[in-house]
């Protein structure tokens, strides 16, 4: 399995989130179109971890898929988390009130493989108001509902990546900033490691993808067909629907 994790690349991804007057929102950037990894997606603020934002500790080379916190690459995660929002949004938060959301470990078929620790933070209206973008790597921001960026994605016009719209479509489940903060607070990090299925060309779903993440009945198999609990994310026509009746 280490050899799997070789080529890695650590990342850091917070989602923003504030109380606006019509119910919760957050926050996704517009990355530039001209950008090779992503050109064109909404994407939460975050990015690489550089060598900086590591603490002063030996750091495993190995990574395992759990919950398990290696806690030289997770404490750089946190401060690499603050560094890019800032970079990007111009926004300064405080790392100690990062709540820790799941990690995401990019399929082997991608060419650039991000090992990604999403974090999530509330942010108040004074802060949230003051979004500065660089116009070089980001192009536009935006502070949405989750059903509006639902409603974005149905009718495409905004491109999100697998792992933005299970976090958007988790987010949609609660009205409040706090209930959601509290979620993720009270429930342990979930770690994707996506198996990916793509229908042959007899199938009825000819060309659909599936990316299976761990608990779903066909995770073991990489077999959608196989009755039993859904953890799963599903694209047809450009299309995503996100599945689960394994996490409350």
């Amino acid at each position: 399995m280490a050899n799997d994790f070789d080529k890695l690349l650590p990342a850091a991804t917070v989602v923003l989130v504030r109380q606006g007057n019509s119910g919760m929102q957050t926050l996704l950037l517009r990355r530039n179109s001209a950008l090779r990894f992503a050109g064109g997606n909404w994407v939460f603020p975050g990015g690489r971890l550089d060598a900086v934002d590591y603490p002063d500790v030996t750091v495993a080379s190995d990574f395992e898929i759990s919950s398990q916190r290696p806690e030289g690459e997770f404490a750089a995660a946190k401060v690499a988390a603050v560094r890019e929002t800032y970079e990007e949004t111009g926004l300064a938060i405080d790392a100690d009130q990062l709540v820790y959301l799941a990690h995401w470990v990019a399929p082997p078929l991608m060419k650039k493989r991000f090992s990604t620790w999403f974090f999530i933070i509330k942010v108040s209206e004074a802060v949230a108001d003051q979004v500065q973008i660089d116009g070089s790597e980001i192009h536009e921001s935006q502070w949405l509902s989750p059903a509006e960026v639902l409603a974005k994605v149905e009718d495409k016009s905004m491109a999100l990546l697998p792992p933005t719209i299970v976090t958007i479509t988790e987010l949609a489940r609660y009205g409040t900033v706090d209930s959601v903060i509290s979620y993720y607070h009270d429930r342990p990090p979930v770690v994707f490691y996506p198996r990916v299925h793509v229908a042959e060309a007899d199938s009825p779903v000819a060309g659909q993808f599936t990316f299976l993440y761990q608990g779903d009945a066909g995770y073991q198999e990489t077999n959608p067909e196989v009755l039993g609990p859904r953890h799963r994310l599903n694209s047809k026509d450009g299309l995503w629907r996100y599945e689960n009746t394994v996490y409350e």
